[in-house]
């Protein structure tokens, strides 16, 4: 009879497995609503594609900013690291700092490759920076871990950088690196536009608070 249909069909595999499937659907769904977003706070700013958080402070710079580097792979798009910029009131002219938090796992090769694909050097600057590099990241750098770039100035002949929170490099003598690097960000084709998008935000922040921007 009925009853016995009913029974039947319970044992079927294909219906256990839809069944299943419907379950775990709706399970995905109450996680993913439940699921605790970061929220910016006095200290920290959350980079809203990523969910990373950069510290609203370093040291005595301030964050000016923080946004995301996308990469098309095939049809995707991947968001690949969350980038902070960090300065003072004379933020495009004094100490300026990039943080660069990875969102996915990369090849240490790919990474170098992107970041030193500058405007401006001589060769001998860029091979002075790519093979300190990459001696430093090594084979891959990870999700989560970090990459900063510092300059005294945007045309300091200076160039610092640290990789996993490790002591930093500093590259001397290297004329027009730092202005290449964070041209890469703040110039005329930034690898990051939301980055950008950030600081005119938190600028228009500041306008509206009545302080002067790069102050925290």
């Amino acid at each position: 009879g009925r009853s016995k249909r009913m029974r039947s069909q319970s044992r079927d595999p294909l219906l256990q497995y839809a069944a299943a499937v419907t379950v775990i659907a709706a399970m995905a769904v109450r996680w993913s609503v439940a699921a605790p977003r970061l929220r910016s706070s006095d200290t920290l700013f959350v980079e809203p594609k990523t969910q990373i958080g950069f510290a609203t402070t370093r040291g005595k710079q301030c964050l000016l900013g923080a946004g995301v580097r996308v990469k098309k792979i095939g049809p995707a798009r991947v968001s690949v690291y969350a980038v902070g910029l960090y300065g003072g009131r004379q933020e495009r002219r004094g100490p300026l700092t990039l943080e660069l938090v990875f969102a996915r796992s990369v090849a240490g090769p790919t990474v170098v490759d992107a970041l030193a694909r500058v405007k401006g050097v001589s060769g001998q600057v860029e091979t002075t920076f790519r093979e300190a590099m990459l001696a430093a990241i090594g084979s891959k750098i990870h999700k989560d871990e970090t990459i900063t770039l510092a300059c005294d100035a945007p045309r300091a002949a200076r160039f610092t950088f640290a990789v996993r929170g490790a002591d930093p490099t500093t590259l001397s003598n290297v004329p027009g690196l730092c202005q290449a690097v964070f041209d890469l960000y703040l110039g005329p084709d930034p690898v990051s536009p939301a980055l950008l998008d950030s600081i005119d935000a938190r600028a228009a922040e500041a306008a509206a608070e009545r302080r002067p921007f790069g102050t925290c």
